[in-house]
């Protein structure tokens, strides 16, 4: 409910509600949104009918949670994905010369590959709780399941337990924090819609959906410091994945912990106009409402091919990029990717606020990406002689990884975002949870047919199996020699990659035409208070003249 209380006027400048909107300044019309304190020392939004609404502190501690969530699922989900040379003996029975060879035991492919799968099929039920019982009981339930399953991951690294039971347990671990993916995923907007005003909800989006990267960055730095993948000694290699797998269930029991003090699903008083009144129809209703917006269909394309760019890249990255001379700093590159799109997306987020340009943002975001997979892509056909790449090239495959990673990342909150508004009044756990599914199922099959290029001779036949030697002089070397140092068939991996990229460029060019009715209501109900307004002094001063 509006808040009437007295104001100190003119505290924080005003701040335009559309780009396309009058000037704060233009008093005239009466359609721009100002930031005050009220005499209680509340942050307050106002619309030029006086009308105020309140933001809650609490808002930032519920954030904070969400953001705590997907950070520890995130790092859970590729906290194998590095250290193939110990997860695969210890839980596979493999000797350490096995671990190169093609195996049906391959932990860092179907450890991620389980959360794309759990995701989609779970995807539903998590965004029908969402909608049904609110942020706080799904948040609960995703803490729960995340911290049970890091739980089952310590027990499958103890040493007490038999050989035979490890990998199960693993699995089961991975696949039941798997399931807490659909809590947390579609909340970010719906956090966004209820707890903060419409100047901060793509900030607060682009905040919650942040924590996944810098997760990615985590579960791949903690391995790095804790697991050495040269030693041999097995009890050795158990206390070190015992470590590891006890430093995420801390993490995420702390969580589940700190999910509990949540108050409530929503705020005492609504942060805007949109909150202010529940439009949302039924789930169901809402489900087939965006099967009926052509626009929707759009967004799942450009939302998932962005999702599935960025995260595809680890899959294939390290051991290609070891294999052809950057081994020191294949395993940091996806956490300068995730740092940098961290830092993205907090800045995104702060334009896509001021600007509301989705459209020129997600667009220019997609050239950005395409034009750079085209630079890796080249980039890693350079020539290679087996003595390690030049400081130059290191360099250079760093720029462009950060760079991929500050234009792809972004996308994901601006796209959340800007699904909630191209699909007002649908609920947000559903428009978003539904484009977050396809998301995952984009990166599952990208993923898949990465995968099994890998192992196919097309196009690349004669650059696959040959055995490097050091005592080979440089100049026997042909120019595809770089080609002819790899062990598997990444040249064609990489050129589907870029490939994909390129495909999501073209479609959002053409196809994304959005139209913003979230804000179109806002703007409405503004006029409308103005217009009610202005005929209640209209008729006191035909009541009582002034002279």
């Amino acid at each position: 409910m509006p808040h009437n209380s007295s104001i100190i006027n003119n505290v924080i400048p005003t701040n335009p509600l559309l780009m396309t909107l009058p000037s704060p300044k233009d008093t005239s019309r009466g359609s721009a949104l100002s930031s005050e304190i009220d005499l209680y020392g509340h942050k307050t939004r106002r619309l030029s009918t006086k009308d105020f609404f309140i933001f809650y502190t609490h808002r930032w501690y519920v954030l904070g949670v969400i953001c705590l969530l997907a950070l520890s699922n995130a790092a859970i989900w590729l906290s194998y994905t590095n250290i193939s040379k110990l997860t695969v003996p210890f839980y596979c029975q493999s000797s350490f010369e096995d671990i190169e060879k093609p195996s049906s035991c391959d932990i860092s492919y179907w450890s991620s590959q389980i959360f794309q799968m759990v995701g989609m099929l779970t995807g539903v039920l998590g965004m029908y709780i969402t909608d049904k019982h609110g942020i706080k009981l799904s948040c609960i339930l995703g803490c729960v399941f995340n911290a049970t399953g890091a739980f089952f991951r310590v027990i499958s690294s103890m040493s007490i337990v038999s050989i035979n039971a490890r990998l199960p347990l693993m699995y089961l671990g991975q696949t039941l924090a798997a399931m807490a993916q659909p809590f947390f995923l579609c909340l970010s907007p719906k956090v966004a819609e209820y707890w903060f005003g419409d100047h901060q909800r793509a900030f607060a989006n682009s905040l919650s959906f942040s924590a996944n990267p810098i997760g990615v960055a985590i579960g791949t730095l903690i391995p790095n410091f804790v697991v050495s993948t040269n030693n041999k000694n097995e009890e050795e290699n158990t206390k070190q994945l015992f470590i590891l797998n006890m430093i995420l269930f801390i993490i995420t029991f702390t969580t589940a912990v700190l999910s509990l003090f949540i108050k409530s699903n929503k705020p005492p008083t609504p942060p805007s106009p949109s909150s202010a009144t529940d439009h949302s129809p039924e789930f169901f209703i809402g489900f087939k409402m965006l099967f009926y917006n052509p626009m929707f269909y759009v967004q799942l394309v450009t939302f998932g091919v962005a999702f599935a760019t960025q995260w595809s890249f680890p899959v294939f990255a390290e051991q290609m990029l070891a294999e052809i001379g950057y081994s020191s700093i294949a395993s940091y590159l996806v956490v300068l990717s995730a740092v940098a799109g961290t830092i993205g997306s907090i800045v995104a987020g702060h334009y896509i606020d001021k600007t509301k340009n989705f459209k020129g943002f997600i667009n220019t975001s997609y050239i950005a990406i395409a034009i750079l997979t085209i630079c890796i892509n080249f980039h890693v056909r350079q020539p290679y002689y087996g003595q390690g790449q030049t400081y130059s090239a290191h360099i250079w495959i760093c720029f462009l990884v950060i760079i991929l990673g500050y234009f792809t990342i972004p996308v994901f909150p601006i796209g959340l975002e800007l699904c909630v508004e191209t699909t007002y009044p649908v609920a947000e756990a559903t428009s978003s949870g539904i484009l977050v599914i396809t998301g995952q199922f984009q990166l599952f099959l990208v993923t898949f047919i990465m995968q099994h290029l890998h192992s196919t001779s097309w196009f690349y036949r004669n650059s696959i199996g040959f055995n490097n030697s050091s005592t080979i002089n440089n100049n026997t070397f042909s120019i595809n020699c770089a080609e002819q140092n790899l062990t598997q068939n990444y040249l064609l991996t990489i050129d589907f990659w870029c490939l994909f990229a390129i495909f999501g460029a073209l479609f959002s060019l053409i196809f994304l035409r959005p139209r913003y009715l979230r804000l179109e209501y806002e703007l409405e109900e503004s006029l409308k208070n103005k217009c009610k307004r202005e005929q209640i002094i209209n008729a006191e001063n035909k009541h009582f003249p002034l002279n």
